[in-house]
């Protein structure tokens, strides 16, 4: 009991922000920058014909479901991935201002004092739900690519470096 109820203040507390939205597709924070190989790929640096890492993007709610998982971050092509013990979680952004920085291979999100960068390899806690692509079909900012894994898909509106203990 006392897990879930930190589980669920944590992702309160870190889906807060007072970033605003993007106000069109260009100020979305989907660069044309280096990515991932084909495969999955969980290391920092860049090599040559890599794709560009395109994040699948929603708008924030303030209102969202309580549930935390945890994984790795992870990329292929331009899909950005949660990996977790057994499954893969396609990863759709509902936080305000959220970025890929290209160059440093990581999520930028701002927050507070100075914006946190979670690189790909991390282990991370995200705060939000699981969906159906069905479900999100008309809510896109930034749909995902189309060769990204839609068959599980975690709304993220807030993520932690590192694991809750259990």
């Amino acid at each position: 009991m006392a897990r879930m109820l930190l589980s669920c203040l944590l992702a309160s507390l870190l889906g807060c922000t007072s970033a605003q939205e993007p106000q069109s597709p260009s100020d979305s924070g989907n660069s044309a920058s280096a990515a991932g190989p084909s495969g999955i790929e969980t290391s920092v640096g860049a090599t040559r014909g890599e794709s560009p890492v395109r994040l699948a993007r929603l708008p924030h709610s303030p209102v969202g479901d309580t549930a935390t998982d945890s994984g790795i971050l992870a990329a292929e092509g331009p899909c950005l991935y949660l990996l977790t013990g057994n499954r893969r979680f396609l990863l759709a952004i509902a936080v305000p201002g959220a970025t890929w920085d290209a160059s440093a291979r990581a999520l930028r999100v701002p927050g507070g004092r100075r914006d946190r960068r979670f690189s790909l390899g991390t282990r991370v806690t995200v705060g939000g739900s699981q969906a159906s692509s069905a479900a999100l079909a008309d809510d896109w900012i930034d749909p995902p690519s189309a060769g990204c894994d839609t068959d599980s898909i975690w709304v993220a509106h807030s993520i932690a470096e590192g694991m809750p203990e259990g």
